[in-house]
């Protein structure tokens, strides 16, 4: 029998001289290795013991990371088993200032509104870690501009993908598709060579 340490080896000689003291006809060898095996089975059940502990620990861990932990600055974050930024259906963060963030398993996303809200009303919508919605602004801004993205990507075949007013107070507009910039000027062709190329692109499925 080999022991991982020491102590265990020490105690099991010294029962077996124990033992062997009280002389009940057995030889020391005998005796030697009823005394490892009983020491061998009193650590084995410590050890199991302490890893039933341990994971008893690490659920009540995880249970605690679930319910939310406060960083020390009023903000309220949950985790998921891994520590991993999650939470079903509520935001995983929640600031003291009204900020909230959605994620799944430390991915923002969140299926049924915006992902990340901002105190003065700024809204991102993300899903998958991807900055994406359809038909509407991905970025609403509380000063009024607005960016489409589609699959992280800049993407609006209805109008400009970026709404704002410069410094001057006047509105300004960019055109992407997929996240390429088109000019003003050459965006009626690129939208209509875009949907001839995505309508051969179907039709060849």
């Amino acid at each position: 029998m080999i022991y991982s340490n020491l102590y265990a080896a020490d105690v099991a000689s010294q029962l077996a001289h124990a033992l062997i003291k009280r002389n009940d006809g057995r030889s020391p060898e005998e005796i030697m290795k009823e005394a490892f095996e009983l020491v061998d089975a009193f650590f084995n059940a410590a050890e199991s013991n302490e890893a039933k502990q341990e994971e008893k620990r690490k659920q009540q861990e995880i249970l605690r990371r679930k319910k939310g932990l406060e960083d020390g600055q009023g903000n309220i974050k949950y985790y998921d088993e891994n520590y991993l930024l999650h939470r079903e259906d509520e935001p995983a963060v929640v600031g003291r200032d009204g900020y909230k963030a959605y994620y799944c398993h430390n991915k923002l996303h969140n299926l049924n509104g915006p992902a990340v809200e901002f105190p003065d009303g700024t809204k991102h919508y993300w899903i998958d870690d991807k900055r994406h919605r359809l038909d509407a602004p991905a970025v609403e801004k509380a000063n009024g501009d607005k960016e489409w993205w589609v699959n992280n990507r800049r993407h609006n075949l209805n109008g400009p993908a970026i709404t704002s007013i410069n410094t001057k107070g006047e509105p300004y507009s960019e055109y992407y598709i997929e996240g390429e910039r088109i000019l003003q000027k050459q965006y009626k062709k690129a939208v209509k060579e875009y949907l001839t190329k995505q309508n051969k692109t179907e039709e060849s499925k």
